[in-house]
């Protein structure tokens, strides 16, 4: 028997079975579990290849820009959360967020003026350990365009409601792990200023990476690095006479720390790109962005009574 076992371990080790072989050959040796470096960058090309395929998908949307200008603008955005669970499949989170950008008097002051202030309500229900789904029932915004003129501070801001769905699917691999998450949103704008609200569907899709550092001894990781590339679609009435589909771009860096076991803090950078109405002007926004999450808002105080 052993004879025939380590004959069908040098066929399944020839070059014509290489993909093969590491499945099965754990197959045969269920003892084995800890995850060898080949193992590892297999599924690190399976996940990077999924990322180009969804990129090339997602970028064919993006307009070329034959002529026109760029605007660059800095901005600061801090959010802050909080959470709890209700049980071990539902929880809810509050964002209220505040953004703010430069304006006329200094490129490099990112507090000059306002660019958005909200209150997002998030109820999510974890349908699997893999799946998570989002519903966000009540979202309050009141946001300014990016300043490139005088003029365009000199605007009113513009009151938004929004109704929101997410589906966030998650692939844990021995180093890091991947995610992706499909959203779409229904937003009732004051988009003409006209005293009006104009409805739209804005569609976005996220392919994200989380790479866990410094290790403890727990398990848990001291910091986590997170990298991201999110890309937004709008359609429906209020953007029927925009000049295309697309609605903005994000890619982020970054990383997130735990303050301690209730409180989390993240820091990183967003460069994104949007269009502006005239469909050859962009926007490019350099962000640094601040979240602090308070969890186990409640939980934790029940928890300490009993």
């Amino acid at each position: 028997m052993s004879i025939i076992t380590d004959n069908w371990k040098k066929l399944l080790q020839s070059k014509r079975n290489k993909q093969l072989a590491p499945a099965l050959i754990k197959k045969m040796n269920p003892g084995v579990s800890k995850c060898s470096r080949r193992d590892f960058m297999e599924s690190f090309s399976t996940v990077k290849k999924r990322i180009v395929y969804l990129s090339i998908i997602f970028f064919s949307f993006i307009p070329k820009q034959v002529s026109g200008q760029d605007f660059n603008h800095n901005l600061f955005w801090f959010r802050l959360v909080f959470a709890d669970k209700f049980n071990e499949r539902w929880r809810w989170e509050t964002y209220l967020q505040s953004r703010t950008q430069n304006g006329m008097k200094s490129k490099a002051n990112m507090f000059e003026a306002n660019h958005m202030q909200n209150l997002w309500i998030w109820f999510s229900y974890k349908a699997t350990d893999h799946l998570k789904v989002n519903i966000s029932p009540v979202g309050i915004f009141r946001s300014s365009m990016y300043i490139a003129s005088s003029t365009e501070q000199d605007q009113e801001p513009v009151n938004e409601y929004r109704i929101s769905l997410r589906l966030d699917q998650e692939s844990k691999y021995s180093r890091f792990t991947y995610s992706t998450r499909v959203g779409v949103e229904s937003r009732w704008r004051e988009i003409y200023r006209d005293d009006q609200y104009h409805q739209n569907f804005r569609f976005r899709y996220v392919a994200r990476v989380d790479v866990p550092l410094f290790k403890k001894s727990d398990g848990t990781s001291r910091f986590t690095f997170t990298v991201y590339n999110e890309t937004m679609l709008q359609a429906g009435p209020a953007v029927r006479n925009f000049p295309n589909v697309f609605d903005q771009n994000r890619v982020y860096t970054g990383g997130a720390t735990n303050v301690s076991p209730n409180i989390k803090f993240n820091l990183g950078y967003i460069f994104m790109i949007q269009q502006r109405l005239n469909g050859k002007d962009f926007d490019k926004g350099h962000t640094i962005w601040a979240i602090l999450t308070f969890d186990n808002l409640f939980s934790g105080f029940r928890k300490a009574k009993s």
